[in-house]
């Protein structure tokens, strides 16, 4: 073999004087570990090379790839959300979201505020729109109920849709004047609000107009004793207090419906003479001991 067919020997590498180990988590410049707790540390766009913020300043760009970019840590948007946790979530820490909570009392935030003020406008004022219909209904319900034609069907809750506008008028025309009357040493509101308590039943089953339903009702009130009718105000109002705690509040008003209703029903019939017991099963025994009947000079219209 000549010497022109000899192949070369393998070119010598000189020894490594750093070692690589590691240098992934290393500043390229000056070649310090950059620890992922530290603050101060730049990462490059381009290769995500870490560097420490002071030597990334000193030069300006990437060790790596000379890139000028470096990465900056954003909010993510409504479209790029982390993952749900798999398995057990974590903990719950309620020290840290109460805190969370009152740093929200900010300035920055006042649209917070005006936009939880307008959810309950918004949800009262639906309130309003359907409150008239739907309570006149369930006076019906709970009126047919004592008069011993049963508590009818849940359809019946609007069986006045023809009257929508006499009755949100009526309900409407109630509230103002309770809240007018509130200032009054404080018992105003609840006096109105007893002497007033009659305007749905009176609009829905008498077909009273709202004016006549409003001095009716407060005509017969009177009648009855106005003062009774406050503290059956306060008395069937007390319990509507769990509803500061939105979800025991809807349990609790329904299990207090029959009640609270049964009560002003029982009151209504009362004072419009139709008579002074229920006809419901153990709720009112006559001399010999059945249901008492309607009394004959009563005017409840079935």
């Amino acid at each position: 073999m000549s010497e022109a067919e000899r192949p070369l020997p393998p070119p010598t590498r000189p020894e490594p004087t750093l070692s690589v180990e590691g240098a992934g988590t290393r500043c390229p410049y000056c070649h310090e570990t950059v620890a992922v707790e530290e603050e101060s540390w730049t990462v490059c766009a381009h290769c995500l090379a870490r560097h420490h913020a002071g030597c990334w300043d000193e030069h300006g760009s990437c060790s790596t790839c000379a890139g000028t970019t470096p990465l900056t840590v954003g909010r993510a948007g409504p479209g790029r959300l982390p993952p749900l946790p798999e398995g057990a979530a974590q903990a719950l820490d309620l020290g840290a979201a109460y805190r969370a909570g009152k740093a929200l009392y900010t300035r920055e935030n006042l649209p917070l505020f005006f936009a939880g003020a307008l959810n309950m406008l918004l949800a009262s004022a639906a309130s309003v729109l359907i409150g008239g219909l739907t309570g006149a209904g369930l006076w019906s319900m709970t009126l047919g109920t004592l008069r011993g034609h049963g508590p009818g069907k849940l359809s019946d809750l609007f069986a006045h849709t023809s009257k929508y506008v006499p009755l949100l008028l009526g309900s409407l025309a109630v509230l103002l004047l309770t809240l007018l009357a509130t200032p009054l040493l404080l018992v105003g509101g609840v006096l109105v609000s007893g002497g007033l308590g009659y305007t749905l039943p009176l609009i829905a089953e008498r077909d009273l107009g709202v004016k006549d339903a409003l001095k009716t009702s407060w005509r017969l009130a009177r009648g009855g004793g106005l003062l009774k009718h406050a503290l059956l105000t306060v008395l069937t109002t007390l319990p509507a207090l769990v509803l500061v705690v939105p979800a025991l509040g809807i349990v609790a008003f329904a299990a207090l419906t029959p009640l609270v209703y049964g009560v002003w029903a029982a009151a209504y019939r009362q004072v419009t003479g139709e008579g002074p017991r229920s006809t419901v099963k153990g709720a009112g025994k006559g001399k010999d001991g059945g249901a008492d009947e309607p009394s004959p000079e009563g005017g409840g219209a079935d």
